[in-house]
Order: C-alpha cells, then sequence, then structure tokens
C-alpha cells in the first residue's frame, strides 16, 4: 500500500506472502488462541523461510515481548525475521494497530516484518515490511518522529469534532502512524480484517488517510529541520511523499 518504496540491491527477495504460509497459518491459530486465554499479547517468530525461531512468548497486555531463543537473532543482517504477536481485544472491539514499540523492533537488523492479529477476526492481519535499511537510532528517530506527528493529529480541535460528529469514542493514533510511515516509504504496510476493524475502516478509513497525508508533509519537513541522515534512496522517497 506504499505510495513509494525502495529496494536495495542487497536484499534478498520477498519473504514468502505469510497469510497462504501453512506455517504462519498455525502460527496465528495458536497465538490468536493464547490471547483469548490470557487476555495478553503472544509473539511467535519465523525465519525468513517460514522456520519457526523458538516457541511462542508471552508479553503483557500492551507489549510484545520475543523469546529468548529468538533474541540473538534480532540483530543479525539477514535473518529476515517475521514477528507474528496478537492485540487483545473485546469481542466487537476494534484491536489497536500496529504500535510505536511494534515498529521499534521492526528496526532491528534481523527483523523484516512485523504482523499484527487478532483473536476475534482471526482470519485478518495487518504486516508492516520494512523496506530500508537504517541504522537503529536512525530508525527510532523516524518513529518516534512519526508518533509524535500522530499523536498530534488525532488529538486536534479538528479530529475531536469528527469524534462527536460521527460518535466515535475516540480515535486510534495508530491507524495514522503506520499510515504515514507506508506514505514516505518506509515500510510496505497491508491490512485485511472481516469484522469490526473492517466496519471501522470502510466508514471511516478515508479520514485516516488524509490525516496521514498531512502528516507525511510533516514528516518530510521536521526530518530535515532535524537533519536526520537517512540514505540518499529513502531521502528520495521521502521528497516525493
Amino acid at each position: 500500500m506504499s505510495v513509494a518504496s525502495t529496494h536495495d540491491a542487497h536484499h534478498p527477495p520477498p519473504e514468502p506472502w505469510w497469510p497462504h504460509h501453512p506455517e504462519w497459518q498455525r502460527v496465528v491459530s495458536e497465538v490468536n488462541r493464547l490471547g483469548l486465554e490470557t487476555g495478553y499479547e503472544h509473539a511467535a517468530t519465523l525465519s525468513g523461510r517460514g522456520q519457526r525461531v523458538g516457541p511462542i512468548s508471552s508479553g503483557e497486555r500492551h507489549t510484545v515481548v520475543v523469546a529468548d531463543e529468538a533474541r540473538t537473532w534480532l540483530t543479525r543482517p539477514g535473518a529476515e525475521l517475521a514477528i507474528c504477536h496478537n492485540h487483545p481485544a473485546h469481542p466487537g472491539e476494534v484491536p489497536n494497530e500496529l504500535s510505536p514499540s511494534d515498529f521499534v523492533l521492526l528496526g532491528c537488523a534481523g527483523v523484516r516484518s512485523i504482523h499484527m492479529v487478532s483473536s476475534y477476526e482471526p482470519d485478518g492481519y495487518s504486516i508492516a515490511r520494512r523496506v530500508v535499511d537504517v541504522d537503529a537510532a536512525t530508525w527510532q528517530a523516524a518513529v518516534r518522529l512519526a508518533r509524535d506527528i500522530a499523536w498530534s493529529l488525532t488529538t486536534s480541535d479538528e479530529t475531536c469534532a469528527y469524534h462527536v460528529a460521527h460518535g466515535l469514542e475516540h480515535l486510534d493514533h495508530q491507524r495514522v502512524l503506520v499510515r504515514l510511515l507506508d506514505r514516505v516509504g518506509l515500510v510496505d504496510w497491508t491490512s485485511r480484517f472481516d469484522g469490526a476493524t473492517a466496519d471501522l475502516e470502510r466508514q471511516h478509513g478515508a479520514f485516516f488517510d488524509g490525516l496521514a497525508e498531512r502528516g507525511a508533509d510533516e514528516f518530510v519537513r521536521r526530518l530535515e529541520a532535524a537533519s536526520v541522515s537517512l540514505p540518499t534512496s529513502v531521502s528520495a522517497v521521502l521528497s516525493i511523499a
């Protein structure tokens, strides 16, 4: 769903299309089952070839924890790990989108994609694939900036008025964050849900898109003002986002 993306020559081919991968389907089923039983986040780590790396790990309600057996792989360039975890929710409730902490994890050299699933929408997923390689400090600076912009946009007077007009209790800033990072070409984002999330997106997705578009423009200006150094290929994407 990226407006623009870059693919450096040294990147290996993209990983399998995960929702069709048998092992991915198995870990999603297990992660969702555990999420229902505990109300916490659980995470499975897959190699770029679809093999499990360590057992499924348990975190907290809003914290993903990678299994100890997979931790040594996080900093290995070329490991191409996919980390699949659930976001807890109640029946009929929309789970939060991929979070800032999820995106920080995505910045590890050995991680290529981060996946979010929901126990109450078992056929759904939100997958962000990192399409650029930058050092961890630069990546984290970019994620923090995008997070701050997304938060500012979703707590503005304009957005609060939208809440009231449409009867919304709140607007998850992470829905703007993932769109912003996708729009500027730092991640390639794909999402599919068929329950409460799908209803929300049908009704309000265009509004989220509009906020992300404005946020992308601000992201470029503030990144340049902060003198954050990015590879030439990324800078080119940002200049046309």
